[in-house]
């Protein structure tokens, strides 16, 4: 992973570090190293993540460590004196976002912005539509989907054949897509296009997948 906060320099015009501080929202743990721990003020440096300036795009990066997945509170910080030091140092810009390991989906009320880090990110956050996943245990979600509206077709002695199936990729991530996809028991019910109704169809199989993305069949 790698420079998933990003703040533009226009952002910020001072000449003193800058470094961020990241909790779970769930249970207030805050991020030390690769763990999550319940605060100490005294222990408030070992809570700072460097931002590093980007002499070429004129932007400060920073890595999100490798922790549990879930919603994080980041906070941007400008480190006033020798070392970081919360009750000293200025926040610059703060927001939530969901982590899940391989990306991160900032809210609404997020000031910082969000660096795609693989091409799953670019292709589902570029190409998707909400769509809501009904799992067989009776959980639905609302999550992104790249849908092939385009019907494939197949080629036969006696021509062109529509095929009596499309595909749909999504994240293969438990926060912001399915891990356990049940083939022959979920569902999909697709948000109505020009007019259209809303449509439910049967994930019949999966296509393809890796640590990013599933590639599903449904009809």
């Amino acid at each position: 992973m790698g420079r998933e906060i990003i703040l533009s320099g226009e952002d910020y015009a001072g000449a003193n570090p800058m470094y961020f501080v990241a909790y779970r929202v769930a249970d207030s743990k805050y991020i030390s190293g690769t763990s999550l721990v319940t605060k100490v003020d005294a222990d408030w440096s070992s809570y700072a993540i460097t931002l590093t300036l980007d002499a070429d795009t004129d932007e400060y990066f920073g890595d999100f460590p490798l922790v549990s997945n879930g919603s994080y509170l980041v906070t941007l910080y400008e480190q006033i004196g020798a070392e970081p030091v919360e009750a000293d140092d200025e926040v610059i810009a703060e927001g939530v976002f969901s982590w899940s390991g391989i990306t991160s989906i900032p809210d609404s009320s997020s000031d910082f912005m969000i660096q795609l880090s693989h091409d799953t990110d670019t292709f589902i956050n570029e190409f998707a539509e909400p769509i809501t996943y009904n799992e067989f245990s009776g959980d639905s979600k609302t999550i992104r989907a790249v849908v092939n509206r385009s019907l494939p077709t197949k080629v036969g002695e006696d021509g062109r054949t529509l095929a009596t199936f499309t595909e749909i990729c999504i994240y293969n991530d438990a926060n912001l897509g399915i891990v356990n996809v049940q083939h022959g028991r979920d569902t999909i019910t697709f948000s109505p296009v020009y007019g259209g109704t809303a449509k439910t169809l049967l994930v019949t199989a999966v296509v393809n997948s890796d640590a990013g993305m599933h590639t599903l069949r449904v009809r």
